[in-house]
Parts: C-alpha cells; structure tokens; sequence
C-alpha cells in the first residue's frame, strides 16, 4: 500500500493515446413544461396527447 502511495506515477501507469476517437458533443435539449403536472422535461422526451406538451409520466397515465 505504502509503494503505491508514494511511487511516481509513471511507474503505476501507462500513458499512452487512446486507440479511439473521442465521442462527439452530447445534443443538448430546450426544457419544456409539462401542461399536466408542471415539471419541466427535455424537448425530446415531451410527448402530444389531446394537443397537449406532457412528460413521459403524464403520457402514459
């Protein structure tokens, strides 16, 4: 334990570049509020139901 405390790193690690790339940005989303319950939800996840925007939640009541 103590070895491990104290060593330099480059003894424990390997550092090296990845053999991938690196994933694009994550798509971020406006929020929406549910006219059922009021919570806000992502665009993507607001559903239509009787011409309403609602959550996921209050879709499948």
């Amino acid at each position: 334990m103590e070895y491990l405390l104290n060593a330099p790193l480059e003894e424990i690690f390997d550092f090296k570049t990845p053999p991938y790339e690196i994933p694009p940005k994550a798509r971020i989303y406006p929020s929406i509020k549910c006219e059922i319950c009021g919570e806000y939800a992502g665009e993507h996840r607001i559903r239509l139901k009787d011409g309403k925007k609602v959550c996921i939640d209050c879709f499948g009541e």
